[in-house]
């Protein structure tokens, strides 16, 4: 036990690995630095880690990795803090380790550390990335064998034998793995050769007896082995934890508990997630009503998913996550509405997210953690002239530019349900220029409408029994009198027949002018008169086409003309 804090649950530098479970559980701190979340009724001997897990070797970058280790400690470099955590907060760091007989200061912690040139976080990078570890787990191993992720005074013992490596239970630390780079590289490549096949004797995957604590009369049972991860596990540290160990969280648990695995379990579960289960996978939450429309009209119609992987979901990466178009994958929709350019993607980017207890975050992130879920805005435009009837457009989940582009969800695919209806549509074209009158003068005007619903239009003339003709009205309200209305058909009807008909070109004149059919333009034109009485000064008049009778009787197209009247 040289120069080591034997006293302090996470800071051991000559117990064994296999043992260190067993001081963990016996020694004065036994409880994490952070609120317990890991759900221990969860853990499964035989499945610790999954090896899908263990080998994603990029969860994280160095930068990623730095700004880990720098959101878990505040560094007591100089020992000026006081040793309460031993009872003694009238001494320093630096007093009670001369005290215990520890080198003093300074005390440099993991996320300041270096060695030969490269930074504790570049070190632990490099090594996943040579071995095909996951970096994550090489930093939770830090923390359960020497507490060097939270360790706000570590000693230079603790990095001598950072991950435990070469710490049999017969015999003292190996000299030849010591040093903080050896002992990580050491522990990857030990994960890495055994879920390679090439390491791997006494524990294997299938049944094994695995004891719970280095005393035999503790016991053991039997474990099904289901994956090389958790062969590897075992290997590394050979107990699995017993009901007491699970129950007591990050505690002490009983006699006979072991917290190795327990604690390697725990701390990546609380860090980084699930440590099982697919990187990505959504659950379907809710979705809004499925839309009724009109040709030409459009709203916009949300989904949400639950992230129920273990790996967070960006929209802003080169590999975001997105709404698709589905069945077939990527086809391009006929009521995308802003969809990309091959208007096959409906949900670009997060329209908001939620936290895990439901509430929205004020801000919407750029980031879906796990167990957080998102919504997404899909805009729907219906087609101008777009039949009636009822369309479905399904839609998936996907990550860009990912081997695996499908997230595996519990809907494999949804769709919303969208019901065109008949509808008489006008979408405003062209006008006249606002005119200038003098008072009791007459001037001429014109309006055109390019009929984008699913229904032939018919003005006066061609309307037969049963049929409504669409006619122009003054509006706003609607059958306003128009104070310019001598010349009108009536005195809020400026025309009820069709001037010109267009085909959608809007330059030949169509077949019938006195029926438009949809895509189609009319024009409607008609003369209005200042009154002699009409003061000096400008009007606005609105108009609008509207179905004659009709039950709607509005289609759209509001529009207006500034009457500017002038004294004679």
């Amino acid at each position: 036990m040289k120069d080591s804090k034997v006293d302090k649950t996470l800071k051991i530098l000559l117990v064994p690995a296999s043992l260190f479970a067993v001081f963990m559980g016996l020694l004065a701190f036994s409880s994490p630095p952070y609120a317990q979340a890991a759900d221990l009724s969860k853990f499964k001997a035989g499945n610790i880690m999954s090896d899908s897990v263990m080998t994603n070797k990029s969860s994280m970058n160095v930068s990623q990795i730095q700004s880990f280790l720098n959101s878990k400690v505040s560094c007591d470099t100089n020992g000026t803090r006081p040793a309460s955590e031993y009872g003694r907060s009238d001494l320093t760091h630096a007093q009670y380790a001369a005290l215990r007989g520890w080198h003093g200061p300074p005390y440099n912690c993991l996320n300041i550390f270096t060695e030969g040139g490269r930074s504790a976080a570049q070190i632990i990078y490099d090594a996943a990335q040579q071995y095909g570890i996951n970096p994550q787990s090489l930093i939770v191993l830090l923390q359960k064998e020497q507490g060097l992720v939270t360790d706000t005074w570590p000693l230079n013992s603790q990095y001598r034998g950072a991950t435990g490596y070469g710490c049999p239970d017969t015999a003292p630390c190996d000299a030849e793995y010591y040093g903080f780079t050896n002992q990580v590289n050491m522990a990857a490549r030990h994960f890495s050769y055994i879920i390679k096949g090439t390491w791997g004797s006494g524990y294997h995957v299938g049944n094994n007896s695995i004891l719970y604590n280095p005393n035999y009369a503790c016991g053991s049972s039997n474990v099904y082995v289901e994956n090389r991860t958790t062969q590897a596990l075992y290997l590394y540290t050979p107990y699995q934890p017993n009901a007491a160990a699970l129950a007591s969280g990050y505690g002490q648990g009983d006699g006979c508990s072991a917290h190795g695995n327990r604690n390697f379990f725990a701390y990546f579960t609380d860090w980084f997630g699930p440590t099982t289960g697919p990187d990505y996978h959504a659950t379907w939450v809710s979705q809004s009503a499925y839309p009724t429309l009109n040709p030409a009209e459009g709203t916009t119609w949300y989904i949400t998913y639950k992230n129920t992987g273990r790996v967070s979901w960006y929209d802003n990466t080169n590999t975001p996550v997105r709404m698709a178009t589905y069945n077939p994958i990527n086809h391009p929709s006929l009521f995308a509405d802003d969809w990309g350019p091959d208007n096959n993607r409906p949900g670009r980017t997060f329209d908001k997210v939620y936290k895990a207890d439901g509430s929205a975050y004020a801000t919407t992130p750029h980031e879906v953690k796990s167990g957080e879920s998102v919504r997404f805005a899909v805009k729907i435009k219906i087609p101008e002239n777009h039949p009636k009837g009822e369309y479905y457009e399904y839609l998936r989940i996907i990550q860009e530019a990912s081997d695996e582009p499908l997230i595996a969800t519990s809907h494999n695919n949804v769709w919303a349900t969208i019901n065109v209806r008949e509808a008489n549509v006008a979408t405003f074209q062209s006008q006249s220029n606002y005119p200038t009158v003098k008072q009791g003068s007459s001037s001429e005007a014109y309006f055109t409408f390019k009929n984008t619903g699913n229904i032939a239009w018919h003005d006066s003339e061609s309307a037969q029994p049963g049929i409504k003709p669409v006619v122009l009205a003054a509006t706003s309200p609607i059958n306003r009198n128009s104070a310019f209305n001598s010349q009108f058909i009536s005195s809020s009807r400026p025309a009820i027949k069709f001037d010109k008909v267009y085909k959608a070109d809007g330059k030949t004149l169509a077949d019938n002018q006195h029926v438009a059919q949809p895509g189609e333009i009319v024009k409607f034109s008609f003369k209005f008169t200042a009154p002699q009485s009409t003061a000096a000064g400008t009007y606005r008049e609105y108009f609008q086409p509207i179905l004659e009778g009709g039950n709607p009787w509005d289609m759209g197209g509001m529009v207006w003309l500034d009457v500017k009247v002038e004294k004679n």
